[in-house]
């Protein structure tokens, strides 16, 4: 029996996508129909007076996958930046469906298997020589040869300071190359163990990579076996990497709590920055940067906006492990409360102050501060 064409229902799929300037062929939604990404056609009628009908979704989730799966990518991938999309507000357009809970899950438990970091402590775990240490070290350097490591943390007030007085920063910032040292080191520490490259190195490689980190009695604490505090026990957890992160074994409504968390954070971080790149004062965001200052939170907003703003997939799924932890909750419950609670962040005492002639100041700020090239 000859195969037939497209059924009614796909080409309805397809003129849609086009609609958005998306791509997509009937024969990937096939493909991804026969994965359990998109929804079976429903089929009206019997016999030859039968059609295919579109479940509402449908459209939805094929822009979804259209806009991530691209050839040669694997498709967990595009299922992690789909879980990424759909939890984001899409002001002037439809909402995107959650994927399946199961694809999800999937994804990320491959992310967790193919992690570099992981692999190469398992690497340095395995290494009982001498020759077997130097091969770790020389790998785990040749695997961040070409990541862009800086440090996560900065002074927003002093360089707001710097900017508007028109005069340099002073450069405390690691180089590229002792960046990727430190990581190396890191990796080390949680593979070798600590006692391997020594505490003096490991403190040296965090504050390295964080350099606003509470680091001025750790290395007492490192000695001593009774840890206390969360900080403390936090850096043990690390040297140690016991397990899988917590994302493989969470529930799908977990998953999406800690999405939000890592968006909230997010988005908060960017205000907290922007005061830094001349953002205007308010006193909704100096009372919110006065919250955060007072939580000592700056340093930890600014590794978790580094988690999202970079747009790759890994750091995404290593922002949502990240906010399963109870700091990340708890900090997030507290900066949305005094969000909730306190002054409006980009509203004024009347009509003539609103988040529209907000980013008017914020432009007309850079013009007058900025000069052009």
């Amino acid at each position: 029996m000859p195969r037939r064409g497209p059924s009614r229902a796909d080409r309805e799929v397809t003129a849609a996508l086009a609609e958005r300037d998306l791509r997509c062929s009937p024969a990937q939604l096939e493909r991804w129909r026969h994965v359990g990404l998109l929804p079976t056609n429903t089929r009206r009628g019997a016999g030859r007076g039968s059609a295919s009908t579109l479940e509402p979704e449908t459209v939805e989730i094929a822009a979804a996958l259209a806009r991530h799966a691209r050839q040669g990518r694997d498709l967990r991938l595009a299922v992690l930046d789909w879980f990424a999309e759909a939890g984001l507000p899409q002001p002037g357009r439809p909402p995107v469906p959650e994927p399946p809970p199961a694809a999800v899950h999937a994804a990320l438990e491959w992310m967790s298997a193919t992690c570099p970091i992981r692999r190469l402590i398992g690497q340095a775990r395995q290494a009982r020589t001498e020759p077997d240490i130097d091969a770790f070290y020389r790998m785990a350097s040749n695997a961040f040869d070409n990541e862009p490591i800086a440090p996560i943390a900065f002074d927003v007030a002093d360089m707001r300071a710097a900017i508007l007085a028109r005069r340099e920063l002073e450069e405390d910032a690691p180089s590229r190359s002792s960046g990727r040292q430190a990581v190396v080191q890191l990796i080390a520490a949680a593979g070798l163990g600590i006692e391997e490259i020594g505490v003096d190195a490991f403190i040296e490689a965090l504050a390295t990579l964080y350099p606003a980190l509470p680091l001025k009695d750790l290395q007492g604490v490192l000695s001593d076996e009774a840890f206390s505090g969360e900080m403390d026990a936090l850096l043990k957890q690390f040297a140690r990497f016991d397990g899988p992160p917590a994302i493989q074994s969470a529930g799908i409504d977990e998953l999406r709590q800690a999405r939000t968390v890592l968006y909230q954070l997010s988005g908060v971080a960017a205000f907290y920055r922007g005061y830094a790149l001349l953002m205007p004062d308010t006193a909704g965001l100096a009372a919110l940067r006065a919250r955060v200052d007072e939580l000592g939170a700056g340093h930890l907003l600014m590794m978790v906006s580094g988690w999202s703003m970079t747009r790759r997939t890994r750091d995404f799924a290593a922002g949502l492990d990240g906010c399963m932890q109870p700091w990340a909750v708890r900090l997030s419950d507290e900066l949305m409360k005094q969000m909730r609670d306190g002054p409006p962040l980009l509203g004024g005492p009347d009509d003539a102050h609103t988040a529209e002639t907000f980013m008017e100041d914020w432009v007309a700020m850079f013009k007058t501060r900025i000069p052009a090239e």
